[in-house]
């Protein structure tokens, strides 16, 4: 059976010094927080982290599905790029917050591609995007090029849109246009 790793010792004192500073808008100026908006708050970091876990899983349970990989990178960027205000936020409400990085992200994303290459133009924008805010430039290039290209398999109104994307943000990376975000 699956065991969940041991967690250390809980720490009341500084857990509830956490919270009220997350009552008071987190010490950085910030209105403070009603009941009802820390609620919503502990509820959506709940739901982030069983969202990861769900994905994680299905990641492991199926080796062949790219999508669950897919998924996973879109929430490592997603959380990766949590404004540093709302990050801090989540740290006083919550004593494991959601935490992924751009690395990670970028990693689930190639993870899908090597699972099922070219299954959609989708996964290799957002590889691409991985890799401009990582600062790689030229791989991200590629993975635009890669985007349009005849072997993606997948087709669909989404996966035009994204064609469509990175399209533009390979015209805007050529011709020395700010990509920072990327997004």
């Amino acid at each position: 059976p699956f065991l969940p790793p041991p967690q250390p010792p809980a720490q009341p004192a500084a857990a509830e010094k956490r919270r009220d500073e997350a009552r008071r808008g987190g010490g950085g100026g910030a209105p403070p927080l009603t009941a009802e908006q820390e609620a919503s708050l502990r509820g959506e970091i709940q739901a982030a982290l069983e969202i990861k876990a769900q994905l994680s899983r299905a990641a492991q349970r199926d080796e062949s599905d790219p999508w669950a990989r897919f998924y996973l990178g879109l929430w490592c960027l997603e959380v990766a790029n949590a404004p540093s205000a709302t990050r801090k936020l989540a740290g006083a409400l919550y004593p494991l917050p959601p935490t992924a990085t751009v690395e990670e992200a970028a990693s689930e994303f190639e993870a899908a591609e090597r699972r099922a290459p070219g299954f959609s133009a989708r996964n290799r924008l957002a590889l691409a995007r991985a890799r401009i805010l990582l600062g790689e430039e030229a791989r991200a290039r590629e993975w635009l090029s890669a985007a349009l290209s005849a072997d993606v398999v997948s087709g669909g109104r989404e996966e035009e849109r994204a064609r469509d994307e990175a399209r533009a943000l390979l015209l805007q990376l050529a011709s020395g246009g700010e990509a920072a975000g990327a997004g």
